[in-house]
């Protein structure tokens, strides 16, 4: 065959598909997930209280489920199914926090919103798990899971709390929004102040799942990136 006969069909585009494949697989667009869950956390810790604040957080949250799913590249009649459940979660979370409408409960809004988190950490970890390679796109994901299981757990122990009728800390009669996030963040970190203690055995049961759960995650996710970041290393010196 004469060198001039390979052209653009030669070998070199047969690589190409995989090439292709790979950057499909690549995560991307973790950045404006993270955005919306920091800014999520920072509404539900700083603004306490409030329809305003409530909608706010749901819509980040709502957000933040979107935009991980368009990074997975599902369907699109997964997206707007999920896009409907968001608009609900909203409508619901508004109409809870109107003093003139009883028959929603403060805790089913945030047994709601728990599972927009869990349905958002679910997606982007899958997606982690799909991609081979170690990349800044990978860590930022990485980031992201870990920050919804903190806050996916201050929204579980506040709706304990509700639909127990007790308070779920033993020093704090009436706890706030940001008490649940602190205290679920410091739980997940393992480090263990003592300023909060969960005074029931389904707060105790709740916080060691939580510590638990920090724990593996990190065992587990930062030993899958270091052997991917060095057999990548590896690769690159061969």
């Amino acid at each position: 065959m004469h060198p001039d006969d390979v052209g653009p069909s030669g070998p070199a585009d047969e690589a190409s598909p995989a090439r292709g494949d790979a950057r499909r697989h690549r995560p991307r667009g973790y950045g404006l997930v993270l955005l919306a869950i920091v800014l999520a956390i920072l509404i539900a810790s700083v603004v306490q209280g409030g329809a305003l604040a409530q909608s706010v957080s749901l819509i980040l949250i709502g957000a933040a489920l979107l935009l991980a799913l368009r990074t997975a590249e599902v369907s699109r009649r997964t997206r707007r199914s999920a896009a409907v459940l968001v608009v609900i979660a909203l409508i619901v979370g508004s109409l809870s926090s109107l003093p003139s409408v009883r028959f929603v409960p403060a805790g089913v809004v945030l047994v709601i919103g728990a599972i927009l988190i869990a349905a958002t950490s679910i997606v982007l970890a899958e997606r982690l798990v799909q991609n081979p390679d170690v990349t800044r796109q990978t860590i930022v994901g990485a980031l992201c899971v870990y920050l919804l299981i903190g806050l996916f757990f201050s929204f579980v122990f506040s709706a304990s709390a509700l639909f127990a009728g007790t308070p779920f800390f033993a020093s704090l009669p009436s706890a706030t929004t940001s008490d649940y996030l602190y205290f679920s963040f410091i739980t997940l970190a393992t480090v263990g102040y003592g300023d909060l203690v969960a005074s029931t055995n389904v707060g105790r049961m709740l916080s060691a799942t939580e510590g638990l759960t920090g724990q593996l995650y990190l065992v587990t996710v930062v030993a899958l990136l270091v052997s991917n970041l060095n057999r990548r290393g590896r690769k690159e010196h061969e």
